[in-house]
This record gives C-alpha cells, structure tokens and sequence, in this order.
C-alpha cells in the first residue's frame, strides 16, 4: 500500500500539513453563473420519404428529466427559408446574431484510417466540398495523435479541394497491430505432433510428420508438443490482448483528446455545428471511457452534432461478424459451463467481449452520433449517398428553445426527450446536457460537473477543511508560470469497505477555477483521486493528507482562484478562494512571497534540481499553506520569493518589512543572492522566531531596480 501523501512524487508537487488553519477568501469573491438560461435544441423531423418541414409549435413536445417544458421559441430552417419566424422571439445562442445571417459551420475531421478506407473517405469529401452552398464554413481536420488544422473554416471550394487532397496523402498514424491469425481460427491443429525447432507463431510453424527435418527423426522430439503448442498460443494470444488493450488506450485518449479541443472551440461560434467524423470504428477502451463521455457532453452543451462515416465500408461486415463469432462463443461458455479448448477462463472471456463490442463502429460511433443528434453511415462502400443524408439532415431542421422548470446549475445531467404528435414522423436531437455554467475557460470532463457546480453554489460548500495556495513563480523563459496548489486530509474522502477482499476504495475530485478580473474563466486544472488499498491501511490513509499541484501559465493581471474538492462516495464538497497575482515583464520580475514550511534535499542528477521553479541551491521548497509557526519548535521563520533579473543590469535591492494590523513594526534592508547566469533568483532568507512575539502578522518585501518597484507581501502567523 502506498501512502496517500506519496500518491505523486515529491518533487512534481509541494507537500503541506492540512486542516490546521482555513485560507483566507478573495476580499471580492466573483459572482457565478447560478442558473440556466434557454436552453436550445436542433432537431431533424424524418419519416419514410424523408426530412418533414411543415410542423408547427404544436406538434412538439419537450421534456426534460420527464416534466413538461414550456416551448419559448421556435423556428424551422430550410435551404429554402434560412429562417422561418413560426413562433415566439430569435432562438438563443445565435451570438447576438439574427440565425438569418449566422453561418453554416461544418468540421471534417479525419482520425486514423487505412489507404483503403482513405479512398472513400476522399470520394465522399469530395463529394461534400461539390455539393457545399455558398453559406456554409468548412474547415478540415485530422484528429489522429494530435488536432491538425488542414484547412480553417472558409468557404473557398478551391481551399477545401486542396485540403482534402493533402488529407488523402498523409499517412495518418497506424500504430496497431493488425488482428492475429489466432483470432481468426487459422491455429495449428494440437493433435498435430510438431517437430523440433518448429516456430510457434500464428499458427504457421507446424511440421507435417510426413515431412521430418532432415536428419531427425519424428516421435521422439515430439513428446508433449500438443502442450507447448497449446501454451506458446496462450503465451501469443495474451501477449495480443495486452497490446491491443495498452494500444487503444493510447490510440483513443489521442482520438478524444483531439475530438474535444475540436468539439469545445467549435462552441464559440454561432448557429448549428455539425463535425463529419471520417475513421474506421472508434475505439472506447475502460481508459478513455471518461473523456468519450466527456465529448459527447460537451458537444451537448456547445449544441455540436456528431455525423460519423465508418470509412471502412463493407469491411465492417467481417469485424462485425468476429465480434458475433466471440458473443457466440462466451454464450457457448456460460451454457456449458465449461472451460473454452484454450483453456482461458470465462472472465477472460467477458473481458474480450466487452472489448469486442467496444471496438465495433455501431457501439461507438453509433452511441455518439445518436447522443448528439446525429447520425452513423456504415456498411457501404458508397459514402456519398450518405453526404446526401448528412446534408439532409445539416440543412432541414427545426430550433426550440426553453426555460427549464429546474434551473439549478448543480452538474447532474438533465434527459432531454422530443416528442412529435404527428403519426409516421421521427425525431431526432441530442439526448440532454450537464447543467453547468457555459463560459468555462476549457472542456468539462465529466468528472469537473460537481466540483464546479459546487463552485458556483451559493452559500459555497464547506464539508471539510481544505487549504489553498497561488503562486507565481516567474522563471527564465516562462515569467508567467504560476502554480496552484490545494491540499486536503484523508478524513475528507467517503471509503467503502468490501469485506469478502478486505479492501477499501475511495474517490475525490480536486478542480482549480482561475477567473480574470472581468470574471472571465482564464484557466481549469483538475485532478481525479481513485484511493484503494488493504483495510488493515486505511486508518493511516484517513489521518494522512493529499496534495493537488498545478502550474499554468497565466497572461500578467490578477486574478481569483477558487479550489474545489469533491469526496464522489460521500456527495459532499468544499470550497475556498484565494487570490493571485502574475507580474508583467517588467526588470526584475518578482513572483509571490511565501512562507517555508520545510525543505527537501535534491539529488544533484534529479532534473528537478534544476527545472523545478520551487527548487534551488540543491533543494526543494514546501510552501507553508498558511500553518502558525510554532516559537518553540522552529527556531527560524524561512521565507522565499522567485525573481527573474536582468542579468547585464544593475542588482537590485531589498527592503524587509513586518507589519500587524496594518501598521509597521520593523523595517531593514534584506541582502540579496546574485542571479545565476539567465537571471533566475530564488530568495531564500530567515528571520528568528524568538523575536516576534506570538501574533498575526503581514511580512512585506519591497524590490527596487532603479525606478522600478514591486512590493510583495504573505500573511504570517505565530504561536508560543
């Protein structure tokens, strides 16, 4: 068992005594967003000769978590009538734009796919670059390993020709194995005897005993070769699974990663935004599962739809029947009971069919377009028929909006349906949204919902004590880095214990929300905690503590951050706020004054030793998270402040000055340490603790370098 404070490695954080005294709120906490407004939802009407435009109001009804909802406005959109006014006011979320004039936006984006499937992918972008009209943006992306702009949004035919052109010639990453001929039965037959230095791989190394290796004989080198046989194909086939299970965690987390920058940037604009998603089935490995829901949440809320063309056409058939050939098989299993010819057991088994199932397009690709409103084209080779759909479907549909009757923003999951009273017609919209404030600085992970809306509660949540810390730690290169920091015990998570495993398991969420000072969200940062362990250690898990540590960077100005830590078992949060403020790029620029809790000596070959912003001189800094310093027990109060100096200019100088109440004690020049040769300084410098009599106290540093003046300050508390 690990210890919970070891989770991650000292130095890639700071570790700080937790629950011993709260952090000091904002003076000006911002103001939250705290309920929803409209909510807008595009839907598409069909029935059997196709897309339906003569509904009104009254032929639709909305419900959302199963209550009735008050349609407020409604509208119908058609190539033929880019708007057509039935009802009610302009729908929300146009940009302030009139949805006459907002654009047509439309993302092609490209994941990893074979020369093979790349040819009818070609054919059927073509085909939608012909069939584009005059309003509609189109940008071009390929979302393998990374986000690729090809093309940015234009309406320019000849600039997507060209893009689409240079997509079919890049080699898009291949990085899997291709399936073995083990899965596909091709296996030497074990009763088989195998001749001696046979190679076992695929199934292929057999030797007929008609066919000795010269200079042998047949049945004595043959002895249990059936077993070895049987075991190396055990061997191979795990050594198969565990790639694939390693390589669609990679393959997936870049696919999604790329999806959900996509899916979030597209938010900003206005109107409908629809991504046609070119790739060959889509991988949802337990790893990625997360941020897979996390795209389809956000592409609910930034009103996103998902068309897919499983560009693998008619080749789909034969995964398709591999993936019933294997449900077929663990059927077999649990009917008979009886272990498999290969001897793997039937939890391996379900365990392969939960990924067989993951890796078939209509699982993935399927529930991600119809959780989005949108729509999967697979198994045919002619994707242009369905362009012509997609078209349909992007160009002829209705807008509603309304007010929902529940407009707490409380990060639960609202199911929205859409009902049509009209016989033969359906419907089809996106299946709900998180109800969460919409101007976040970054995609929400499915995870962010609670510690954000606990963010946005008011009165803010405080189920246990949590200490906060903002730090700008400006080095040579990077003047804007900063880092937040928040630490809490382990008495803060719920445990659940299983007494047939005499385990324990455990969850929190920690999320920093850094807002500008016009309110703007700048900057997200969160982190999952999954605790599990023996029983025998959860006492000492309980009375240890967890550190979260971060460090963006920031464009100079101040800003508020707020921490929220979220206990997922017990459904209960807390909340605190702390300011923090990035210096520009004036000489010098000085960072934040804090408070050392404790040192921790480096290894000279650590690479932290020389590029963490919180080591120096051989060692690591603890900030102090605001803990009274105890006279009798630390004879010496440390304090540090990172500065980044010309390192040609004149050095500058330091002005040490402690205060209580608002009024000065004690003033005294503080020597500096010279900068190392790219102007980095970090200030390390002591004051006796004997001297200061116990009390709340502020100690201010004043910085000059010729006319230039920073004043840095932290708050300071000592005890007897």
């Amino acid at each position: 068992m690990v210890p919970v404070r070891r989770l991650i490695p000292s130095t890639l954080l700071v570790a700080a005594s937790v629950g011993l005294s709260a952090q000091q709120p904002p003076a000006q906490p911002p103001k939250y967003e705290t309920a929803t407004s409209a909510v807008v939802v595009d839907l598409v009407a069909r029935d059997k000769r196709g897309p339906v435009l003569d509904l009104t109001q009254a032929d639709f009804e909305i419900l959302e978590d199963g209550k009735p909802q008050q349609i407020s406005t409604f509208e119908r959109r058609s190539p033929e009538a880019l708007l057509t006014k039935v009802g009610g006011e302009a729908a929300v979320g146009t940009g302030g734009r009139s949805a006459a004039t907002a654009p047509v936006v439309v993302a092609l984006a490209w994941d990893r796919m074979t020369p093979e499937g790349r040819v009818l992918g070609y054919k059927a972008a073509q085909g939608f670059i012909s069939s584009r009209q005059n309003n509609e943006l189109v940008g071009v992306f390929i979302t393998d390993q990374a986000l690729n702009t090809v093309e940015g949004y234009t309406t320019d035919a000849a600039k997507l020709k060209a893009a689409i052109e240079r997509v079919a010639g890049t080699a898009t990453t291949q990085t899997g194995r291709e399936r073995n001929a083990m899965r596909d039965g091709r296996v030497a037959n074990p009763s088989v005897p195998v001749t001696a230095g046979a190679e076992f791989g695929g199934g292929t190394g057999s030797a007929s005993p008609a066919s000795p290796t010269p200079g042998q004989g047949v049945d004595t080198s043959a002895i249990g070769a059936a077993a070895v046989e049987r075991q190396t194909r055990e061997v191979l086939d795990r050594m198969d699974r565990s790639f694939r299970d390693l390589q669609s965690n990679i393959e997936g987390q870049g696919s999604m990663n790329a999806l959900l920058a996509l899916v979030d940037s597209m938010g900003t604009l206005p109107g409908r935004k629809t991504i046609v998603y070119f790739c060959e089935g889509l991988t949802v490995a337990p790893a990625v599962e997360a941020k897979f829901r996390s795209v389809i949440a956000t592409a609910n809320r930034k009103n996103v739809s998902f068309y897919a063309l499983d560009a693998a056409g008619l080749r789909a058939h034969s995964e398709q029947a591999a993936t019933a050939r294997e449900q077929s098989n663990l059927a077999a299993s649990a009917v008979s009971g009886l272990e498999r010819s290969n001897d793997k057991k039937w939890t391996e088994d379900l365990e392969n069919n939960e990924q067989a199932l993951k890796m078939d397009p209509s699982a993935s690709l399927g529930f991600l377009t119809g959780q989005t409103g949108g729509l999967l084209i697979q198994n045919t080779n002619d994707l242009e028929k369905g362009i012509a759909r997609i078209n349909d479907d992007r160009r002829n549909y209705y807008v509603l909006t309304y007010q929902p009757t529940n407009p707490a923003l409380d990060g639960t999951f609202r199911k929205i349906d859409v009902k049509v009273k009209r016989p033969g017609v359906e419907v089809k919209a996106r299946s709900g949204y998180v109800a969460l404030p919409a101007n976040e600085a970054s995609p929400v992970l499915s995870y962010e919902g609670p510690a954000l809306s606990a963010i946005a509660a008011s009165p803010r949540p405080t189920a246990f004590p949590v200490q906060a810390r903002a730090l700008s730690l400006p080095m040579p290169g990077n003047l804007s880095l900063t880092a937040l920091i928040a630490g809490f015990g382990g008495e803060a998570v719920t445990f659940v214990e299983d007494a047939k495993t005499s385990t324990y398991a455990g969850e929190a969420t920690v999320l920093a929300r850094v807002v500008d000072a016009s309110g703007t969200p700048a900057a997200k940062q969160s982190q999952q905690y999954q605790l599990t362990g023996a029983v025998a250690d959860l006492a000492k898990v309980k009375s240890g503590g967890m550190i979260f540590f971060r460090t963006p960077d920031l464009p100079p100005g101040a800003y508020t951050v707020d921490f929220a830590v979220h206990d997922v078992r017990g459904k209960r949060s807390s909340v605190v706020g702390t300011s923090l403020e990035v210096p520009g790029a004036d000489t010098p620029v000085v960072g934040s004054l804090f408070i050392i809790s404790r040192v921790e000596r480096l290894d000279p070959k650590d690479p932290a030793a020389a590029t963490h912003p919180l080591a120096g001189a051989g060692v690591l800094l603890y900030p102090s998270m605001g803990e009274p310093i105890s006279k009798k027990g630390q004879a010496e109060i440390a304090f540090a402040l990172p500065m980044v100096v010309d390192p040609a200019g004149a050095a500058p100088t330091a002005t040490l000055e402690l205060l209580q109440q608002g009024q000065s004690l004690a003033q005294l020049p503080l020597p500096l340490d010279k900068a190392d040769a790219k102007g980095r300084l970090l200030q390390v410098s002591r004051l006796p603790s004997a001297a200061i009599p116990a009390g709340t106290y502020e100690l201010r540093l004043t910085i000059a370098a010729g006319a230039a003046k920073a004043v840095r300050s932290t708050p300071l508390v000592v005890v007897d």
